[in-house]
């Protein structure tokens, strides 16, 4: 009896099927190898930020803008915490923020992650105009008092729901969104009127409840997905807005977003195409006030 005969087409087929396979195992590995590596990674972005009416004076003013360290969970410990704060005083920035989460609810064990071992190393951190902060929700979760008391110990301004003049700029600090209650009317009552300000908060969800009075909001929390994957980051960015505000520059109407890809991990000690980084964002003046439609 003869047996049948696989047809040419057929005979390709299966040829190809073990080579689809091991180039689809190196390919998982390979990004499983990265997603390890990354957290581990420290890039420097430097963005021109161009805003309405930005005053002459504050031409090229340098903010140099950190979010979510986690300490004590994954890479970070102090002698990251050193190498994220020497990679930013190496920029000279005129003002340095801190969007929260200072330390990582998670850390086990939680001496990894005390906050006055954190601030000590953030006290290095120098600018001209100061270094001001607020709380993330991983901070309330462990210890809000004692976290704000040991950054103001640091030299580290806590904003909370208030604003403060550094040089002719004003920052006004919104509580979290993800862990407390933010109130920007609040946080802006002593901001004259048409004075350059910019807003800083942790979770983006705030950004809708900021007037256009302030042309532009830093905010961290999503670690830009921390898995930058297509079919993954929409369910991993911890915004009830989704991917809307997930990462980078986002502009709405007259107001800017900038959303910070963040610097730690948390749950998973892992990154992909989520590189943490310091960000410079030098600040200049729109050359129209033309806005298109959205």
């Amino acid at each position: 009896m003869r047996l049948p005969t696989l047809r040419k087409g057929a005979r390709r087929t299966e040829r190809l099927r073990p080579a689809a396979a091991i180039a689809a195992a190196a390919a998982l590995t390979g990004a499983v190898v990265r997603a390890l590596a990354e957290p581990r990674r420290l890039a420097v972005r430097r963005r021109k930020v161009r805003l309405p009416n930005w005053p002459a004076g504050l031409q090229g003013l340098r903010l140099a803008v950190l979010a979510d360290l986690h300490a004590g969970a994954g890479q970070v410990h102090e002698e990251r915490l050193r190498e994220v704060v020497k990679a930013t005083n190496r920029e000279q920035p005129h003002v340095v923020v801190l969007l929260g989460d200072f330390v990582d609810a998670h850390a086990v064990p939680e001496e990894r992650g005390e906050a006055r071992e954190v601030a000590a190393v953030l006290a290095g951190l120098r600018a001209p105009l100061g270094v001001f902060g607020l709380l993330g929700n991983h901070d309330r979760a462990r210890s809000g008092p004692q976290t704000v008391a040991a950054l103001e110990r640091a030299g580290v301004t806590v904003l909370e729901n208030q604003a403060l003049r550094a040089g002719g700029l004003w920052l006004a600090g919104i509580s979290d969104a993800a862990s407390a209650h933010p109130d920007p009317q609040r946080a802006l009552a002593s901001v004259p009127d048409g004075a350059p300000v910019v807003a800083i908060t942790h979770s983006p969800d705030a950004f809708p409840l900021v007037p256009e009075r302030v042309p532009l909001t830093l905010a961290g929390h999503t670690h830009a997905g921390q898995l930058n994957l297509p079919l993954l980051r929409g369910r991993l960015i911890p915004s009830r807005y989704g991917q809307r505000y997930g990462s980078g520059l986002i502009r709405e109407g007259r107001r800017l977003l900038f959303v910070h890809p963040g610097v730690g991990t948390t749950r998973m000690p892992v990154r992909l195409r989520a590189t943490p980084e310091v960000t410079i964002l030098d600040l200049r003046r729109q050359r129209t006030t033309h806005y298109p439609a959205r």
